[in-house]
Formats: C-alpha cells, sequence, structure tokens
C-alpha cells in the first residue's frame, strides 16, 4: 500500500513507500485505480527492480569513503588557508611598521594604518605606495624595487585564490560520469559553475590546488619578513649594509618562484595588475 502524493488539481503525481510528511500522507491499496492507473502510466524499468550485487554494493561503499576522507582533508586545507593568511597579514602590517619606522619604537600607529581599512586591497596598496615613497626618498634603498615587484604580482594572484576559498564550499561534483571533489562557488552559480562546464572546465578548486597556494602563502609571508628585516637593517647600519641583508630574500624569492613551475589552476589564470612599483 503506498503513499500518495497529489498535485493542486487532486491527480496521482508520485507513490512513495513510506509517508512524506507534508506532501504524500495519504494511504491507498494496490489495487486502488488511481494506484493502477499511475503505474500503468509510469513503469518502474526492470533495472531499478534488480537489487544491487554485493561487488556493487561494496564498490559504492568505498566510493563514498573516499570521498569523505577528501572532504575532509578538503577541509582542513581550507582552514589551514585561512590562518595562513592571517599570517600574511601581520607579515605586511609588520612591514609597514617597519618602513615608517616611527618613534618611539613603542608606537602603534603603523598597525592603527594599517588595519584601519576594512579589505586587504585597500591594506595591500597603503603597504605599495609607502614603499614606493620610502625607495623615492632613499634612493640606495632601490635595489628593493625588483624584489617587491615580485611579491606584489604573487600578493596579487594569492589574493585570487583568497577570495575563491572565501566564497566557495566543499561540493561534490558530477560531470560527465566522473565525480570531482571541490572547494567550489554555490552550484548554482551561473557564471562560475554552470558556464564553465560544458567548456571542459572543472569549476572550484581541488585539494592540491589549495595545498599549494598554501605553499605560496607561507613562502610570501617569509619573503616579506626578510623585506622587513632588510629595511630595519637599513635604518640601524645605514644604506651600505642594505646588500648584505638582501640573500635570504633572494633565495626566498626564488623558492617562490619555484612553486609556480607546476602549473596554474584549472580554472586559468587571468591577469590582473594593481599599480606597483
Amino acid at each position: 500500500m503506498p503513499y500518495v502524493q497529489r498535485d493542486f488539481g487532486g491527480h496521482v503525481t508520485g507513490l512513495f513507500s513510506v509517508k512524506q510528511p507534508g506532501h504524500a500522507e495519504e494511504l491507498l491499496p494496490d489495487d486502488h485505480p488511481e494506484v493502477v492507473a499511475y503505474r500503468e502510466k509510469h513503469p518502474i524499468p526492470p533495472e531499478l527492480l534488480k537489487p544491487p550485487t554485493k561487488e556493487e554494493i561494496q564498490s559504492s561503499r568505498r566510493e563514498h569513503e573516499s570521498n569523505e576522507r577528501e572532504l575532509k582533508e578538503l577541509d582542513a586545507a581550507v582552514v589551514h588557508h585561512m590562518k595562513l593568511w592571517s599570517h600574511l597579514e601581520t607579515a605586511l602590517s609588520a612591514l609597514l611598521y617597519e618602513i615608517l619606522h616611527i618613534q618611539p619604537r613603542s608606537s602603534l600607529i603603523p598597525y592603527v594604518i594599517y588595519y584601519s581599512p576594512d579589505g586587504f586591497d585597500a591594506r595591500q596598496k597603503i603597504v605599495v605606495r609607502v614603499l614606493q615613497r620610502f625607495i623615492r626618498e632613499n634612493p640606495k634603498c632601490v635595489v628593493l624595487k625588483r624584489h617587491w615587484e615580485t611579491i606584489n604580482n604573487e600578493l596579487q594572484k594569492a589574493k585570487d585564490i583568497r577570495n575563491k576559498v572565501a566564497h566557495g564550499a566543499p561540493l561534490i561534483l558530477g560531470i560527465r560520469g566522473n565525480k570531482y571533489i571541490r572547494h567550489s562557488p554555490p552550484a548554482f552559480d551561473v557564471r562560475l559553475v554552470g558556464e564553465l562546464i560544458p567548456t571542459g572546465t572543472i569549476p572550484g578548486l581541488s585539494v592540491e590546488e589549495i595545498k599549494k597556494a598554501n605553499q605560496k602563502i607561507n613562502k610570501l609571508a617569509e619573503c616579506i619578513d626578510d623585506t622587513n628585516r632588510a629595511i630595519a637593517a637599513f635604518h640601524q647600519f645605514g644604506p651600505d649594509t642594505l646588500q648584505k641583508s638582501l640573500p635570504p630574500l633572494d633565495a626566498n624569492l626564488q623558492a617562490l618562484q619555484s612553486l609556480n613551475s607546476g602549473g596554474q589552476t584549472q580554472e586559468g589564470e587571468e591577469n590582473r595588475d594593481i599599480q606597483g612599483l
């Protein structure tokens, strides 16, 4: 005896073996004319009546367990990403503190300036423009210009990934018979999901892409800290000692560039530039 679902006209639109509260609560016998008519009009395909084999059940269970493991790994990578981003912002704020070199050194004014804007874009521009002015007023620091241009370009790429992480959620996407675990925009976002799938692009970020982004953010923070130390040496010992403090920065920049050799995300990179030095 099935529970039947009816439309507003009273016609049967579905049969259920268990009650569906609010949708299918009316119980009718199997030989009721409306039940018979519905089943004749909507016959159940024979393959749906065939119970799954033991191998099919095991395969389904393995797939489910694999998906759950990857989803947990994805969640962990996203949490780590946000933690690393906080460290990156701390490094940028400390760089602004060192550039301004306000006396007494206990002054927190540079940190107030950095964190006054709500968004990262504005904070990044503050550091870029202050450093730009610092180099113009201290020509012997021009050697930092090339280093910072690289750092700034990498910051822009990192910010693009961070925005995707911040505005996405873990999803299991079924595309062309395959399943993909992605940190993706909402499934019904036509522009970022619906229009990408027909082009052969898998939306969102994979676990490996986020892990690679995390490596780059960590190395970026080290590069910013190295720039901080170079400027601190400039203030403390004078411009002639600046070159001696650059090897660690050069090494970390080289390591950062090597992380780019593995390719770009499946969504592709757009060329975006902000005002540099």
